[in-house]
C-alpha cells in the first residue's frame, strides 16, 4: 500500500482537527496508507525540559514514561475541552516524523507522496508558519490539497516562490490563494472545497458526540472567534425572547460548552435550531447539516469578511446568509437545494484533482 504523509496545522481548533480527519478519511478511501506528520518532533516537550534543566539528563531514560503518566493523570483530573481534543486525535494516525518551525525529519523519502493541506498552513502572519511549511526539501511528489494562505497577499519571498514552483500539483481553498500563487509563480492553482465538505453528513454524524450535560431541548448556538459585533448581539437578544437555551462556545461558565471538542462541536451544530457565527467551519457544517445560520464579520474593525468565507458563500449560492450582504434573508430559511447541487460538482472536482495528482506522483 502506497504511503502518504499529510502536513497540516495541529492545535486546539475545531476546524483544523476536523479537516485533518476528513483529508485522512478521503485518502484512505482511495486506498492509501495515510500518516499525519507532527508539527514538532515527538516528545519535543521532554527535549525542552532537558534543555532548561540539564540535570534532568540523569533521568532521561524514564522521562517518556513519566510524561505519559502525567498526561493520563491530567486527563482524569481535567475532563474538559482539551481532553476531548485528545480523544478526537486518536482517530488520526500520526507519524513520528515531522515538519515544523524547529526543522524537518530526515526520513520523509519513505513516503510516496507528501501533501500540504488543508487549513491556513501558508498564512505567513502565523508565527509557526515558516519556510519549512512550504516544503524546502527535495521530494519527487509534493502536492498541495486545498491549502490556504488565509490572507489576500504575502511578501514576494524568493525562497517561498522556489518552494511553490517545485510542487507537482497545486490547489488552494480560496480564490485569493490562487491569485497569490499565480502572481508569485505564474502557475495556475485549482480552487477546491475544504476537505470537511467531502464527507457526507451521515459520516460526520457517525463520529459526533453528545456533550456532557446537554439536555435535549431547542437551543441557539453561537460560535465567534472574535468579540460579537453589535449586529450579532442585537440578533441574539431578539432570539433570546423565544426562551430557547443559548449555548455560546468559549463560555467557560457553561457546563456544556466548556467541554466541547471537535466531536461535540459537530453534534451541537447538527442539533441547534439556528447558528450565529463568524467562523468558516461553523458555516460549513451548518450548510452540510441543512441548518439556519447567520454569518457576521470578524469584529476587528472594517470589513473583515475573509476570502475563504466569501468563496464558500458565493460558490454554494448562500451569500444571503451573510448579514452584510444586503440580500433578502429570512434567518430561519434554509433551502440550500442549489448549493447541494453545486456541492456534488465540487466534490467530483476535488476527488479528480487528488486522483490525478496522486496517480502521477506514484507512477513517477
Amino acid at each position: 500500500m502506497k504511503k502518504i504523509a499529510l502536513y497540516t496545522i495541529q492545535s486546539i481548533n475545531y476546524g483544523n482537527r476536523l479537516q485533518n480527519y476528513a483529508t485522512q478519511e478521503i485518502l484512505k478511501s482511495m486506498g492509501y496508507d495515510v500518516y499525519t506528520l507532527r508539527n514538532n518532533p515527538k516528545n519535543s516537550e521532554i527535549a525542552v525540559i532537558i534543555k532548561l534543566h540539564p540535570f534532568m539528563k540523569l533521568v532521561k531514560p524514564i522521562l517518556p514514561l513519566v510524561w505519559k503518566i502525567k498526561v493520563i493523570i491530567w486527563g482524569f483530573m481535567k475532563i474538559d475541552k482539551d481532553n476531548n481534543y485528545r480523544l478526537f486525535n486518536k482517530k488520526i494516525k500520526f507519524s513520528a516524523d515531522y515538519i515544523g518551525e524547529n526543522g524537518v525529519s530526515d526520513d520523509l523519502g519513505k513516503y510516496d507522496v507528501i501533501i500540504a493541506g488543508s487549513d491556513q498552513i501558508w498564512n505567513t502572519e502565523f508565527e509557526f508558519v515558516t519556510e519549512n511549511s512550504f516544503f524546502p526539501f527535495e521530494h519527487p511528489c509534493k502536492v498541495s490539497f486545498s491549502s490556504s494562505f488565509g490572507i489576500d497577499e504575502i511578501k514576494d519571498d524568493k525562497k517561498i516562490v522556489e518552494c511553490l514552483k517545485k510542487f507537482k500539483a497545486l490547489s488552494v481553498r480560496e480564490e485569493a490563494g490562487a491569485k497569490i500563487i499565480k502572481k508569485l509563480t505564474g502557475r495556475d492553482a485549482e480552487v477546491l472545497i475544504d476537505p470537511t465538505l467531502l464527507l457526507s453528513e451521515k459520516k460526520w454524524r457517525m463520529i459526533s458526540k453528545k456533550p456532557k450535560g446537554h439536555v435535549d431541548m431547542p437551543f441557539i448556538l453561537t460560535y465567534f472567534l472574535s468579540p460579537k459585533c453589535k449586529e450579532a448581539n442585537e440578533q441574539l437578544s431578539r432570539l433570546a425572547e423565544s426562551g430557547m437555551n443559548i449555548y455560546e462556545l468559549f463560555d467557560e461558565k457553561n457546563v456544556v460548552t466548556r467541554c466541547v471538542g471537535p466531536a461535540e462541536f459537530i453534534y451541537l451544530i447538527d442539533h441547534a435550531s439556528i447558528i450565529l457565527t463568524d467562523s468558516f467551519h461553523a458555516c460549513v457544517f451548518s450548510f452540510l447539516f441543512d441548518k439556519p445560520f447567520i454569518v457576521y464579520n470578524r469584529n476587528r474593525g472594517g470589513n473583515t469578511m475573509n476570502s475563504r468565507l466569501s468563496t464558500l458563500l458565493k460558490k454554494f449560492k448562500i451569500e444571503r446568509k451573510y448579514v452584510m450582504s444586503e440580500l433578502d434573508n429570512d434567518i430561519w430559511e434554509h433551502d440550500y437545494t442549489e448549493g447541494y447541487e453545486q456541492l456534488e460538482i465540487e466534490k467530483a472536482k476535488a476527488l479528480n484533482f487528488l486522483k490525478s495528482a496522486l496517480e502521477d506522483g506514484v507512477k513517477n
